[in-house]
């Protein structure tokens, strides 16, 4: 992981030099060119980037790699077999937020919801088709499937001890052991020529920093795009029901919930850009003009901070002696979990309870 000011530096010794730059460049895994993100203050692109599980995993390592997989093993076998899992598959329990499937081969699915669901399904439903005996390749793919599971259950827990983490670092490397052991079955048999036997592609990568995503920034659903993924519907809605497919944006702001939610928006920007506005021309932040401090974009849009960012425990050293900070970390648990679902006009039911401990 690189910071902003690496990248700078090294971008800057290339201009003037680009033999000298470029193994800097290399080394930091960097390209010569400015990244948009370096306008705004105080941001560290990297450490914002965290593990997403609904598009790095069910949607990208299961949904467009381990499960096309198995479509085409099952393409490759004889029909009973595809037959077999489709009637097993639509036979699945039922169960409340689970979806039902009723078949695999000749569908595909854009939501990462769906496709969560699935693989839990596909598992067990293939475990007395894709035997040893009936595919090698298959059986493997299964040992893999198996390890993802694990991975992705442990991932995805709401709470994390030293216990859990220890966990994940040692299932991942089963799981890369287990793909090493499915390449080769690959290559060593007669269907080398239709599956992958490249899997070195980023998202196979990702879930290695997973374990430094959730010491520094806590459990995975804090950063999770899942709950983003049911606004799709009534936003297609408004585009097939509300619009004749030009203009779009203007059109599907007029219905009425889009309407509000963009107007609220705007209204918190504009009151947040004018507070930090005013807050700069009262009070010159470390002796710099707010032209320094914040990149305007236009009349009433302003991205950057014009303070650092601080930590807890910071925060506690250095108001040590003020006795309104004792117990801090326990004081902001508080209000985050008590208080901000109100402010937020939030459901305190489905408010996921937030802790912060005192060395955070």
């Amino acid at each position: 992981m690189c910071t902003i000011r690496q990248a700078k530096e090294a971008l800057t010794i290339y201009q003037e030099k680009k033999s000298a730059g470029e193994p800097i460049l290399k080394a930091l895994r960097l390209w010569p060119v400015v990244n948009v993100f370096w306008k705004v203050e105080n941001l560290e692109p990297e450490e914002a980037v965290s593990f997403d599980c609904l598009h790095a995993l069910h949607d990208s390592l299961f949904g467009h790699h381990l499960l096309e997989e198995l479509k085409i093993l099952l393409s490759k076998l004889p029909r009973k077999y595809a037959v077999q899992l489709e009637e097993q598959l639509a036979a699945f329990p039922s169960w409340q937020g689970l979806a039902h499937f009723n078949g695999i081969l000749h569908v595909s699915y854009a939501d990462g919801n769906k496709l969560r669901d699935l693989v839990q399904q596909t598992f067990y439903t293939a475990l007395n088709i894709l035997t040893n005996n009936v595919s090698r390749e298959g059986y493997q793919l299964l040992w893999m499937l198996c390890s993802y599971l694990e991975l992705d259950s442990l991932i995805g827990l709401d709470v994390h001890i030293d216990k859990t983490l220890e966990l994940i670092e040692r299932e991942q490397l089963v799981f890369g052991s287990e793909l090493k052991e499915y390449v080769s079955h690959v290559a060593n048999g007669e269907l080398a020529e239709h599956l992958k036997m490249d899997w070195n592609f980023p998202k196979v990568h990702l879930w290695k920093h997973v374990v430094w995503d959730i010491q520094n920034k806590g459990a995975a659903h804090n950063y999770s795009t899942w709950p983003n993924e049911k606004m799709h519907g009534s936003l297609k809605d408004a585009y097939q029901d509300c619009s004749n497919g030009k203009d779009v944006a203007v059109q599907v702001l007029r219905v009425d919930h889009h309407h509000l939610a963009m107007k609220l928006i705007r209204n918190q920007v504009d009151a947040e850009a004018n507070r930090t506005q005013q807050d700069c021309n009262d009070d010159d932040i470390d002796g710099r003009g707010d032209e320094d401090v914040l990149m305007s974009f236009s009349e009433h849009v302003k991205l950057g901070s014009p303070q650092s960012p601080k930590s807890i425990q910071s925060i506690i050293r250095d108001h040590a002696s003020q006795q309104e900070f004792q117990g801090f970390h326990q004081k902001f648990t508080w209000f985050v979990n008590q208080c901000l679902p109100i402010y937020l006009n939030c459901d305190q039911n489905s408010w996921k309870n937030i802790s912060f401990a005192k060395t955070f």
